[in-house]
């Protein structure tokens, strides 16, 4: 069992904050997507203080920070 700690910081979305049990591995993308939220649209994602890319496995005790996307130039 592969257990990971949610922080949401999007402000519609804080109800994701929260341990998830993942039954099987899952890369961040997978994960991020069941939690209904679209990969490098809805949030910018943070893996243990570390932007993560798309193919990054889950491990167990990983803290997953969800946050607002910033744009802009």
């Amino acid at each position: 069992m592969i257990t990971v700690q949610v922080t949401s910081f999007i402000f519609d979305r804080t109800n994701l904050t929260g341990a998830y049990e993942l039954t099987e591995p899952k890369t961040i993308q997978d994960f991020v997507e069941s939690l209904g939220l679209t990969w490098n649209s809805d949030s910018l994602v943070v893996v243990n203080g570390i932007i993560v890319e798309e193919y990054y496995e889950l491990k167990d005790g990983d803290n997953v920070q969800l946050l607002i996307p910033i744009l802009g130039g």
